[in-house]
């Protein structure tokens, strides 16, 4: 989605666009921002620069899976922690489905059951994406999910979607080792990086 806007400001820039999640997985986050850039070409005028003002960072995995008795044993910068239940017709009462920790702004952390909710809200389409990497269809998936505003992203020097690419290893391991860690060896699973090597961002 792109929105216009008639004034200007440090905290309102001329155009906002958002990148729905649909999109972001049918091309990867590269491959989206290039498509837009080759269509905003149409437009008179240049793009002089560009601003993240919100990111979502997420793991998929099915080798592990959480409870509610693991809310005690998360530690964190934030202050907030809440459960989270979602209704299953094929049971009676309700079925844990998660953690939020943290208010949001700057940042959050989402750690949900993505199989349960996936039922609920018709994103069948995932089952694809998960097959493709190896799923277990036996299993449910489960994702640790981030969310970091501007300011967030401001502190941690990532600007515009070109320092994604850069730092992205280095931005995991702070969101898992020190905004967000649980002491349980499953935590092993979620905080591994791509690269080894990485270096920290502080």
């Amino acid at each position: 989605m792109m929105a216009f806007t008639e004034k200007t400001t440090n905290e309102n820039p001329p155009i906002r666009v958002i990148f729905y999640s649909g999109y972001l997985w049918s091309y990867g986050y590269e491959e989206a921002y290039s498509r837009f850039l080759n269509w905003f070409k149409i437009f008179p005028g240049e793009i002089e620069k560009t601003r993240l003002s919100r990111l979502d960072i997420c793991l998929d995995t099915d080798e592990i899976a959480f409870n509610e008795e693991d809310r005690e044993l998360f530690i964190t910068r934030a202050r907030a922690k809440a459960n989270h239940y979602v209704d299953d017709s094929y049971t009676y009462g309700k079925n844990f489905s998660g953690f939020t920790i943290g208010r949001g702004n700057p940042m959050l952390a989402r750690i949900y059951n993505k199989t349960q909710e996936i039922k609920t809200k018709g994103k069948e389409w995932f089952k694809a994406i998960w097959k493709e990497n190896g799923w277990d269809d036996n299993k449910d998936v489960w994702r640790i999910e981030s969310q970091l505003r501007r300011a967030a992203l401001k502190e941690l020097k990532i600007l515009q979607v070109e320092d994604i690419r850069e730092n992205e290893d280095q931005l995991w391991h702070y969101l898992t080792t020190n905004w967000l860690k649980m002491n349980h060896p499953k935590w092993t699973v979620i905080k591994k990086p791509i690269n080894p090597d990485i270096k920290p961002l502080f």
